[in-house]
């Protein structure tokens, strides 16, 4: 199991460069109090290692103290004290104050996917939105691959990273744009929580998905919701442990609200590759071989009812709140990998990082 660092860097608007390997940027929804609500917490940089959902994400672009929308009230836990789903303003819990969602019982082998969960497709709530798309694909390309092709570019020619240690080390690149990039009816397919949702977001067309992680809110008037088709122009990218990010845009616009959303099933290990990463997933299982992975998280291998691991599972564990081993969880967000595409490693990870309380029940 391969150690893993996080995959949003703190956004600055000039070429940066990263630490070592293990001092990556990680931010995690609010811990629960003993109510069961989310408390506020802050979005800057963290020590330890980190994930590679974005965030995963996932921390805001200019650190510091986000606001967190303490509206709603409590509700009743999930199963064996665990929190229920929703939107991380609002997101209810047990009074274990579980954070994580899942099981501790694994179901006597059968543990699987829950395909009744649909995260925050169709969720009534600040960030949740559109509908389950009927097949896994989008009909539009939004011009989403010529991000992923110009960082890819780039990192051949080797302009914007040092060759050394680049796969092995964290390594971050903020790079403004020349010749800015046309996103033209992309889909929203994923936020993070409360506040954060309106700068931190994933987009996904017919061909790839990819991060957006703004430095500040965008202002389109209403909350960034799942199910928007937005259009941008890409005015700064970013890499972060090889995977890519847009970090600075311009003539942001919502097009339309409620739109279908394409959900990938991992059922088995060769139903998702790097060519999906950023996409929306959903992937079930049991956790088993917790390892530590920087700081407070642990990383666990999902793995089906035959014990072939899925993907890697990376979840804050502080006391007895978080997951542990046994644990049947279904995760409905994006998909990450460590290292990243770009990083073009060897023997690269997939990856899940609950970070948002409505990508897990």
């Amino acid at each position: 199991m391969q150690r893993t660092v996080s995959v949003l860097a703190s956004l600055a608007l000039t070429l940066t460069l990263a630490g070592a390997f293990g001092s990556g940027c990680t931010t995690s929804p609010p811990p629960s109090n003993d109510d069961g609500e989310q408390s506020g917490g802050s979005t800057g940089e963290g020590s330890g290692g980190g994930a590679s959902n974005g965030g995963s994400t996932f921390a805001s672009g200019s650190g510091g103290d986000a606001a967190f929308d303490d509206s709603g009230g409590t509700g009743s836990g999930g199963g064996s004290g665990v929190g229920s789903g929703g939107d991380a303003s609002t997101s209810s819990g047990s009074s274990d104050g579980s954070t994580t969602g899942g099981s501790s019982d694994a179901g006597g082998g059968s543990c699987g996917i829950d395909t009744s969960f649909t995260g925050q497709v169709g969720a009534d709530n600040t960030h949740g939105g559109g509908e389950v798309g009927s097949t896994t694909d989008l009909p539009q390309d939004a011009g989403i691959q010529a991000v992923w092709d110009w960082i890819q570019q780039e990192n051949q020619n080797r302009d914007m990273w040092p060759e050394e240690d680049f796969e092995t080390e964290e390594r971050e690149a903020n790079v403004s744009l020349d010749d800015p990039i046309e996103i033209n009816g992309a889909i929203v397919v994923s936020t993070l929580f409360g506040e954060v949702g309106n700068q931190a977001f994933y987009i996904q067309d017919q061909n790839r998905a990819v991060e957006v992680d703004l430095g500040s809110a965008v202002s389109s008037g209403t909350p960034i919701k799942v199910g928007d088709k937005v259009s941008f122009t890409v005015t700064g990218v970013a890499v972060q442990n090889g995977l890519p990010q847009v970090y600075e845009i311009s003539d942001f616009s919502k097009d339309s609200s409620g739109n279908p959303v394409p959900i990938l099933d991992i059922e088995s290990p060769d139903d998702a590759s790097g060519e999906d990463v950023h996409k929306l997933v959903r992937v079930g299982g049991e956790l088993t071989n917790a390892e530590g992975c920087g700081g407070d998280y642990k990383c666990f291998d999902m793995v089906d009812g035959d014990g072939n691991v899925l993907v890697e599972y990376r979840a804050e564990v502080t006391g007895d709140q978080g997951p542990s081993e046994g644990w049947c969880s279904t995760y409905v967000g994006p998909l990450g990998q460590f290292p990243g595409p770009v990083a073009d490693a060897d023997d690269p990870t997939l990856q899940v990082q609950p970070n948002n309380f409505d990508w897990t029940p």
